[in-house]
């Protein structure tokens, strides 16, 4: 028994010495990484123990202008660096990682509470006035395809109405909505009962370009 728990005691000693020795060598294999020309960031560092040697995994940021062959150059410099600095490590993976581009366009895009402000402002009680065989406006989704804002609206109307007669709302709403700013197309959801629960029968309308 007391063979046993000294066994024991050796173990829990020589692997926490061996996490000790792995942890340690993380700060010099990050900055040894960072040094090497192209590389943005280094993150998500690992080193594993295998025996006497030690399994290095480690994650590069990289200009996402240069080419993958150049991008896998830079990993390779880092892989034959660390293993030059680290003569204890025998393998060294690199995940390389581009650095994402800012899109102008991006930042020019109009908020989606904008968007849906607009779009119940215009089918605002004005606008109901006109419709009164819409009866509510129960859900507006905003929508990007592309960065292109897209409107998504869910409408209540008279469950006597017939196929054709909804379809014409329909089309009439589609029509309003793609003319609110930077809104690039519009799809008008019916919902055709009385009792306004969701599982129910929905009418699209037509894209204005469909046949």
């Amino acid at each position: 028994m007391i063979g046993l728990t000294g066994m024991q005691i050796f173990l829990d000693s020589m692997n926490q010495l061996t996490d000790t020795v792995e942890s340690d060598a993380i700060p010099g294999i990050r900055r040894v990484a960072a040094s090497v020309e192209g590389v943005r960031d280094t993150s998500d560092v690992r080193a594993r123990r295998m025996g006497p040697q030690l399994l290095v995994d480690l994650r590069i940021l990289v200009d996402s202008q240069i080419s993958a062959s150049a991008a896998q150059q830079v990993a390779d410099q880092v892989r034959w660096r660390v293993r030059r600095d680290f003569p204890n490590v025998s393998e060294v993976l690199v995940h390389t990682v581009t650095e994402p581009l800012p899109c102008p366009l991006a930042m020019e895009l109009r908020q989606p509470s904008d968007i849906e402000a607009d779009v119940r402002a215009v089918l605002g009680p004005g606008w109901a006035q006109q419709e009164p065989l819409v009866l509510a406006v129960r859900k507006v989704m905003v929508h990007y395809v592309s960065m292109a804002p897209t409107v998504d609206v869910l409408l209540q109307i008279d469950p006597d109405l017939s196929v054709r007669e909804a379809g014409e709302v329909a089309r009439r709403v589609q029509k309003l909505l793609e003319g609110i700013k930077d809104v690039t197309k519009a799809e008008v959801h019916l919902d055709l009962t009385s009792t306004g629960s969701p599982a129910t029968a929905v009418l699209h309308s037509p894209s204005p370009t469909g046949g």
